[in-house]
């Protein structure tokens, strides 16, 4: 996105929101009361149709906006909406914040179904870690399978320590020191 420095809110253009863009000509068009009913139900029903990327773009992007128009009138945050992004639907302040709840819970959402996966990769790797003593050291590491690949391998050793490093950093040190 396009800033002046680091602390600057984003200039509100196409290009500095394109997920939003998007989103906002596919739903929020000039036929969202015949094809949704209300913009919060199109909203609701973006985040049923679009992928798990999608959905997190949009959302992402929808709060840097909230934040780049706090302490603006509902006419400008419309403005921005329609005019600068693209939409053809003007919010009412509690349609805006029905909304922002529902982009909010699809962020909260993601980072449910990461920590599961956080959680589902930490247990396949504990349950694939050997524990082995040589010259008076311990050594964990994980192995790729224990039927097919029963041994340490340096290629998935590095990628074991990535998501050892997620979500267990000491975890994902002894997966690289016991290389070396």
């Amino acid at each position: 996105m396009t800033t002046n420095n680091s602390h600057a809110k984003p200039e509100i253009t196409a290009a500095n929101f394109p997920a939003l863009r998007s989103f906002l000509r596919g739903y929020f068009h000039e036929d969202v009361a015949d094809e949704y009913g209300t913009p919060p139900e199109a909203a609701d029903q973006f985040c049923e149709d679009a992928d798990s990327d999608e959905r997190t773009a949009v959302a992402n992007e929808w709060t840097q906006l909230m934040h780049a128009l706090e302490g603006k009138p509902l006419s400008e945050i419309n403005q921005a909406l329609t005019k600068k992004l693209g939409g053809s639907v003007r919010l009412n302040e509690e349609e805006l914040q029905q909304v922002s709840q529902i982009f909010a819970r699809c962020l909260a959402e993601q980072l449910g179904n990461l920590e599961r996966m956080q959680e589902a990769a930490r247990v396949l790797l504990q349950a694939n870690t050997e524990t082995v003593e040589f010259e008076g050291r311990v050594w964990r590491y994980s192995i790729p399978s224990k039927r097919s690949y029963p041994h340490q391998w340096l290629w998935d050793s590095g990628f074991h320590a990535i998501v050892w490093s997620l979500v267990d950093p000491a975890r994902g040190c002894d997966e690289l020191r016991s290389l070396f």
